[in-house]
């Protein structure tokens, strides 16, 4: 029985090329299922690669969701690298790319 594995995207890049979760993650049942986006993506690139997750406007309803079980930080600037001791702190595991 494959467990799936909630994943919790916070993207702090200037990129409007969206993060992607490899092939590999997704065979092995990881599932992003909140995204969090600190520049405006439209929400239609967003739904296109993750049409099943939830688009927050806050870090924190990714942090503090109890469903989540890890938390991916892409592309952080120094200044905003404590959202990694956050996700740490609420005992979540914490990948950041």
């Amino acid at each position: 029985m494959n467990t799936i594995k909630q994943i919790g995207v916070i993207e702090y890049g200037n990129s409007a090329k969206l993060f992607e979760l490899s092939p590999t993650n997704i065979l092995e049942g990881y599932t992003v299922s909140k995204i969090y986006y600190k520049n405006n993506v439209p929400a239609s690139m967003i739904n296109k690669n993750y049409p099943n997750a939830t688009i927050v406007k806050d870090e924190h309803a990714i942090i503090g969701d109890s469903l989540i079980d890890m938390v991916i930080v892409s592309s952080p600037s120094s200044d905003e690298m404590n959202i990694v001791g956050e996700a740490l702190k609420a005992n979540k595991p914490t990948r950041v790319v």
